[in-house]
């Protein structure tokens, strides 16, 4: 993937990569220590002694694998004394600002340029070696779902809690191939489920409950994410009425996205849908994020982002409406954005489910 950054990079810049998802995207490995310096003719990874031999195999002969010359700070003066170039570009928002004074010590007399967008860019658009694990990360996930309504349904009146349809998740995922977890599993029942971002607790779940569930797997390093809402047993009319008002709002986004249309023009779409029916002020999230080695990438489906979204690009559609005190619903799909529409990834039902 080094082939996609140094054509960005103009004579005389060095790009230094520090984030562990970038290092991982332009060397093809992940390790907790290393820094992947590049120019627009050259790029050296630098690692310690634990990594260097994996390292040594694993990267492709482009990239030179070396140890650090002592500290990152001094191995990277002598990276820019040797190639002559004279500006660096950083990711400013991955160094804390103690690092980043330390290599601008190290390298008296050298420009420090922000470079994190730059850097990123070329993992806006995902290949199709990219979107193969993301399918199959997604897939996965998919697989737990079935698995998990099962559970539901067989424990739920045996005292079955939050924590524990949050563990039975990611157990299938791991079970079925998943690698790290990319966010801690969500898994909110009853009252519960009007926090977006509940964690799961010790309540049990109860007759009359919605779950939401929140969750994904990874392949390759490539992350998936996934939101069903179920009700156990039954559901009153104001649920199936909040329900069906997300899932058309939803439907709505997928209906009409396409590439180069604005994330701002898509989140429009269901919060105005959600706004006609009454509950616009219950949607407080953007509508999706994209994804890809981190779960949560730009740009987004958000009345903030003003770019257009291109081709290719894996992004979240999860609306939700979250009623204080009741109830809350958010149903999530991983899409690809193409031309003239999607490819959604996500193939778990949608029809409200009672278990």
């Amino acid at each position: 993937m080094i082939d996609r950054l140094q054509p960005l990079l103009k004579p005389g810049q060095c790009a230094a990569v520090f984030s562990p998802e970038n290092r991982r995207y332009y060397t093809g490995m992940n390790t907790s220590n290393g820094l992947l310096l590049a120019t627009a003719e050259q790029a050296v990874f630098f690692t310690d002694f634990r990594y260097i031999t994996a390292a040594k195999e694993k990267i492709e002969p482009e990239i030179p694998v070396r140890l650090f010359e002592g500290s990152a700070a001094r191995t990277l003066s002598g990276f820019l004394a040797e190639t002559g170039c004279r500006e660096v570009l950083y990711e400013e928002d991955f160094l804390p600002a103690g690092r980043w004074e330390a290599l601008q010590k190290e390298a008296p007399g050298i420009s420090f340029t922000h470079g994190a967008a730059l850097i990123f860019s070329p993992r806006r658009i995902k290949t199709p070696e990219e979107l193969a694990a993301v399918r199959r990360a997604q897939k996965i996930a998919d697989e737990a779902f079935l698995s998990v309504c099962d559970y539901i349904a067989a424990e739920k009146n045996n005292g079955l809690t939050e924590k524990q349809i949050a563990f039975f998740l990611e157990f299938e995922m791991r079970k079925n191939g998943s690698g790290r977890m990319p966010f801690s599993v969500i898994a909110a029942s009853g009252k519960n489920s009007a926090c977006p971002h509940a964690e799961p607790s010790d309540r049990e779940i109860r007759e009359g409950d919605f779950i939401t569930m929140d969750f994904g797997a990874t392949f390759d390093d490539y992350c998936s994410d996934m939101t069903r809402t179920v009700a156990v047993g039954h559901a009153s009319e104001k649920q199936r009425e909040v329900y069906e008002v997300v899932r058309a709002a939803q439907q709505a986004a997928l209906d009409r996205i396409k590439a180069g249309m604005t994330g701002r023009e898509v989140d429009a779409i269901s919060r105005e849908k959600i706004a006609e029916a009454g509950y616009g002020e219950f949607f407080g999230h953007a509508l999706g994020h994209s994804v890809g080695l981190f779960i949560h990438e730009p740009p987004s489906f958000s009345p903030n982002c003003q770019e257009p979204i291109l081709e290719n690009t894996v992004i979240s559609v999860e609306p939700g409406i979250y009623l204080p005190g009741e109830f809350g619903v958010r149903i999530e799909d991983l899409v690809v954005v193409k031309q003239d529409g999607v490819e959604n990834l996500t193939r778990s039902a949608k029809s409200l489910l009672l278990l």
